[in-house]
């Protein structure tokens, strides 16, 4: 760990005694700016920022420690009475540690979002996805089987909310004739076709775990936050926190399943939330699938998928530099 080093200001300043506040309170990396009064409000404003050190390790091969700071991630309020300044507003270290988390994940979009369209033929083979998305695998199938999908087999709130996520992206069409069944849109005729074309020939399983991946991939955001639909979010989650240290690294790096775990604690600030049992299993279902590759006791990216995202190496060092 790097240590930190924390020059005190003169006791008996605003800005000293928020350090003292910081200190006792939040943590020894967060550091309170330069106290600003607002006159509107008739307070002072003090924002904090924040400084988080990540080592990478790579097996055979010298690791690298990376040092991001970030800014306003908090805000002291006091107000002065007679010369004396009374804090009036409480941050708690939960907040800190949510709001670094927010910006390692703000850092990460644009890799996740490629990882999302890289992965799309895979996601739809793991097992989480397929369980919470059962609904749209049964649309999907009933669609290549049969054409169409009728109102009756949407009719529960669960199917409905999946049926609304084909018909508003463009990959359904009413059936004029009869106005209670839908059938496949040009849109969708385009997906059927191009993952024919993956597979060299026509199973309606293989095909169904294709589409039923694109879509996981182009709507992950609305099934993640809109839907409420966690658990599949363990493999994308997995899958670009490694990728995350790579691309930073500079190197298709080889990883023990613990580092990667240590990896997802920038993300959530609580590694609690992964199962060990769990996030073995993810890693088991991603090595399946290519999203990563194994060798012995270690992890390490597909090749293909490392050089597609390294164009995003750049703005992922964006507030932060080597050490």
């Amino acid at each position: 760990m790097m240590s930190t080093i924390i020059v005190l200001p003169e006791r008996d300043t605003l800005r000293a005694q928020a350090m003292r506040h910081v200190v006792d309170k939040l943590g020894f990396n967060v550091q309170p700016e330069e106290p600003k009064y607002d006159k509107e409000e008739e307070i002072w404003r003090v924002n904090c920022k924040v400084c988080v050190s990540n080592y990478i390790t790579n097996k055979g091969e010298e690791g690298k420690k990376f040092v991001y700071h970030f800014y306003n991630v908090g805000e002291l309020l006091y107000k002065e009475i007679e010369g004396d300044y009374f804090l009036i507003n409480k941050i708690f270290k939960s907040d800190i540690e949510r709001e670094v988390s927010n910006r390692y994940i703000s850092l990460t979009k644009e890799i996740e979002k490629e990882l999302l369209l890289i992965g799309s033929n895979s996601w739809g083979k793991l097992t989480l996805v397929k369980y919470y998305l059962s609904p749209l695998y049964a649309m999907i199938s009933n669609l290549l089987d049969k054409g169409y999908i009728t109102l009756s087999e949407i009719s529960s709130e669960r199917n409905n909310k999946f049926f609304k996520l084909l018909l508003n992206s463009g990959y359904l069409n009413i059936e004029e004739s009869d106005k209670t069944s839908y059938i496949m849109s040009n849109k969708f005729e385009k997906l059927k076709e191009k993952q024919f074309d993956l597979i060299n020939n026509f199973d309606i399983f293989e095909t169904t775990e294709g589409i039923v991946g694109r879509i996981f991939g182009e709507h992950y955001e609305i099934i993640k936050d809109d839907f409420r639909i966690r658990p599949p979010t363990s493999y994308v989650d997995t899958t670009t926190a490694y990728y995350f240290d790579a691309l930073r690294y500079g190197d298709i790096i080889k990883l023990k399943d613990k580092d990667i775990l240590y990896s997802l604690y920038n993300f959530d600030g609580s590694i609690n939330r992964y199962d060990y049992m769990n996030f073995k299993k993810s890693l088991y279902e991603l090595v399946n699938t290519k999203l990563l590759l194994k060798k012995e006791e270690y992890y390490y990216g597909n090749e293909n998928i490392y050089n597609s995202l390294y164009k995003y190496r750049d703005s992922l060092l964006s507030g932060g530099f080597e050490v």
